[in-house]
This record gives C-alpha cells, structure tokens and sequence, in this order.
C-alpha cells in the first residue's frame, strides 16, 4: 500500500468512486484518505474559506468505524468510508445550519436532514460543512467570509 505523505496531490484528486473503489479493495483505509483530506483542509482553508466547520475527530471515528466494517465484509456500497462535505444548507443533527445567512448562525439542528442520514446509511465520512451563498441564492453576505470557489 502506497503511503499518503508521497502522493498526496495525487490522492486529493481523485473521484469519489476511485476512492471508494480502493477503500473498498483494501488498497486505500478511509482513515488514511480522511486524515490526507484534513490535513489538506488544514493547510489550504484559511486562503480558502470554504469551510463553516470541520469535524474533524468526528470524521476520523467514522471512518475507522468504516474501515472496521469493510473489513469485517460488511461494504455499504461506494461512498462506504469515502470523505465528503455537505453545504451549510443541509441539518445535521447539533450543528447550526445558517445557510450562509447571519440571521440563521444559532439555528441549530435537531435532526439530520434526509441527504445527510442518507449519506451517513451510505457509509460516507462528513468531513464538515461547507459556506455558501445566502440561502444558495446570488451573493455571500456581506459580513462572512466569502470564499474562493467558483
């Protein structure tokens, strides 16, 4: 198994597929891709603003947790141990959800919303959550951060 420290920008790139393809035949741990992609957050999100919260040891007990079952022959499917981020649109359970709105910042959720409970039944590692524009309209609100995306 290739080590993460000497490919990285190799790993970041990849397609969701590709990871969990390797994920699930042993020749990538979601823990190793999920530790690459917060170290990569960490790095690179002060320049980039794209994140409104990382979970990271969140993050890491799922995916140990999907490593477990992968290896007990328990595979979800695709996305089983994959990392991914869902836009600050969508609840998760104890988190705010502001939508990319000031006026929404204490909203916290009392459940998972159903893309979420889905992508959790999937087996998917939430990394975070992602800034957006103002209840995905237009514009970012004037008095948060923008982010650099397109």
């Amino acid at each position: 198994m290739a080590t993460l420290s000497s490919q990285p920008d190799t790993l970041a790139y990849l397609g969701t597929l590709e990871v969990g393809d390797r994920i699930h035949r042993g020749a990538l741990s979601s823990e190793q891709i999920t530790t690459e992609m917060l170290a990569r957050v960490d790095r690179l999100d002060s320049q980039l603003n794209s994140f409104v919260a990382v979970l990271a040891e969140d993050a890491l007990q799922q995916a140990r947790s999907a490593d477990r079952e992968i290896a007990m022959g328990l595979w979800r499917g695709p996305l089983h141990g994959v990392p991914v981020a869902v836009k600050d649109l969508l609840d998760m359970e104890g988190l705010p959800t502001a939508a990319g709105s000031e006026i929404l910042r204490n909203n916290v959720a009392g459940s998972d919303s159903t893309v979420v409970r889905k992508l959790r039944g999937a087996g998917a590692v939430i990394l975070g959550k992602l800034r957006t524009t103002e209840a995905a309209l237009l514009e970012h609100h004037p008095s948060l951060p923008q982010p650099r995306n397109p």
